[in-house]
């Protein structure tokens, strides 16, 4: 996708006038840990917090992130506060969360944001920035689904934002354990300016981790291109249980991920971003990752609300924007989220009462919200 730009081997001004650069990881999820462990042994020097909640938060402050590793098995001491206004402003925030949880941390994250922070989006889907910046600058298009009233735009600006893609796959061993599988390789993009400084800057800084890195010029055509399996597999497996490579084995469910594909890419060539991929092409490289389970199922397997609206619904919002038909992209939500309905640990009380008030009132299915 796009142009890639080369990186720089050193840093050029961020922490400028301080030892090190402060960089915060919100969220410590399986990719939010593994990052937070990869920045933790950075060879520039860096400082790296982390906002988590709960166990997670107990377990790292105790004992650090560990991550696993083919058989290797080492740990880094990540300082972690459930509370962002105990760390202050940071030069770098990575938002490391899902998106269902994006409101209620735009609620929350503002002290770690000052006028000069950077704000790395590492979450899957569509981004609240995606179509108010760059090529949208001049002519905004709203994403209500998941940015309602603007307010997560007012408290994280478009304008101090980049784009950043993982393509690596990890799942949470337990509280503060990360199991790494596969990938090392991550796409970075200035959403605003393609060529700015800021971009290199924290390119540089990423690359000291160890990870591949890749500055793309087309961050946004980069986006929808993971789009195409943030609709097609994540959901697929949901629904089947299958992991990427017994998908993409059958012929009929790789017919049907084309064509959810295609619809992305009208969206796309709409809105004038064309994918100079094709979709088949992406298939072959992802049959290629193997037996991968995606974060969805592993979402799903857990217990944990599904990343429905995030992924579904910017894409709804940007159809209707271009007048663009998605039969397909709506048949695969709507039998996804009656999958997520029926897979609810409150659906059996949910059926039961629905029985005992059958007559008296009708249930009304609030699509817009998620599960």
């Amino acid at each position: 996708m796009g142009n890639r730009l080369p990186v720089p081997q050193s840093q050029m001004g961020l922490g400028k006038g301080r030892n090190a650069v402060k960089v915060c990881i919100y969220g410590l999820g399986a990719i939010g840990g593994w990052l937070a462990y990869k920045l933790a042994k950075a060879k520039l020097p860096v400082d790296v917090t982390a906002i988590a909640r709960g166990r997670i938060l107990e377990a790292v402050a105790d004992s650090g992130i560990s991550v696993q590793d083919d058989d290797r098995l080492s740990t880094a001491n990540v300082k972690v506060s459930g509370d962002p206004a105990l760390l202050g402003e940071q030069d770098i925030v990575l938002l490391t969360i899902k998106g269902t949880a994006l409101l209620d941390v735009s609620e929350h994250i503002q002290p770690l944001i000052g006028p000069h922070t950077l704000v790395v989006s590492c979450m899957n889907g569509i981004p609240w920035w995606f179509s108010q910046v760059g090529p949208f600058a001049q002519n905004p298009i709203p994403l209500p689904s998941i940015d309602p009233d603007g307010s997560v735009a007012k408290t994280i600006p478009p304008s101090q934002c980049l784009g950043m893609l993982v393509h690596a796959s990890c799942s949470v061993l337990g509280a503060g354990l990360v199991r790494h599988h596969a990938g090392n390789r991550v796409v970075l993009g200035d959403p605003s300016d393609a060529h700015s400084v800021r971009v290199q800057e924290v390119a540089s800084l990423l690359s000291s981790t160890g990870l591949d890195v890749v500055v793309s010029d087309e961050v946004h055509a980069e986006i929808l291109y993971k789009l195409w399996g943030n609709l097609t597999s994540g959901p697929i497996a949901v629904l089947t249980e299958a992991t990427l490579d017994r998908q993409l084995d059958c012929q009929l469910v790789r017919n049907f991920s084309r064509q959810v594909m295609d619809e992305v890419s009208e969206i796309a060539r709409q809105l004038g971003i064309p994918l100079s991929s094709l979709p088949e092409e992406k298939l072959r490289i992802s049959r290629r990752l193997g037996a991968i389970t995606p974060s969805m199922l592993q979402d799903s397997k857990a217990g944990k609300p599904l990343e429905l609206e995030a992924f579904f619904g910017p894409v709804r919002d940007l159809a209707r924007f271009t007048s663009t038909a998605t039969p397909f992209i709506d048949a695969l939500e709507g039998l996804l989220r009656l999958t997520s309905r029926a897979n609810s640990p409150s659906s059996s009380n949910a059926g039961k009462a629905a029985k005992e008030t059958r007559g008296s009132r009708r249930v009304k299915e609030k699509y817009s919200h998620g599960i």
